[in-house]
């Protein structure tokens, strides 16, 4: 099943029970679902339908992979 906003380069993804994160061949991390603890890492509680970027800490670089 495609995810909306997610058309291409996805090297891995990540699910849960409400959310799900997937690791782009970018190295950026996007994540979607439930956010009611703000475990998207877009640094709100605002659930999401459609994939959102996760803020990076500083000096981080990109991921290789995710764990929800």
């Amino acid at each position: 099943m495609d995810v909306a906003g997610l058309a291409s380069g996805v090297r891995s993804i990540a699910a849960d029970d409400g959310h799900s994160c997937a690791v782009l061949t970018s190295g950026a991390v996007k994540c979607w679902g439930r956010n009611d603890n703000g475990q998207l890492g877009d640094g709100t509680q605002t659930p999401r339908s459609k994939p959102v970027a996760v803020a990076m800490p500083v000096g981080f670089g990109s991921a290789a992979a995710v764990s929800t």
